[in-house]
């Protein structure tokens, strides 16, 4: 069977998101029969462990797999030759 996702910013303005408006994006995602909602990791920094809990928790429960995404540069490049680089990517 093919999993079909969608990018967690699908009905936002901007790449953020509060932890009620992510839930939100997840069970549109669900009820529209997507199996995947991608979030860019930037956006859970600020979060708290129960706020990362409660949408892994309802990601579970609306049976939609969460992936993760981030944006490297070149002072993040993880294939650097440089270590020091290739750590602050990781």
């Amino acid at each position: 069977m093919v999993n079909y996702g969608m990018f967690f910013a699908y009905w936002a303005r901007d790449w953020e998101a509060e932890p009620a408006a992510l839930i939100e994006r997840v069970t549109r995602a669900s009820d529209i029969g997507f199996d995947i909602v991608e979030i860019h990791c930037d956006t859970l920094l600020a979060w708290d462990a129960d706020e990362r809990a409660r949408l892994r928790e309802h990601a579970t429960a609306a049976d939609v797999d969460l992936t993760f995404v981030t944006t490297l540069t070149e002072e993040t490049d993880i294939s650097s030759p440089d270590a020091a680089v290739r750590e602050r990517g990781a």
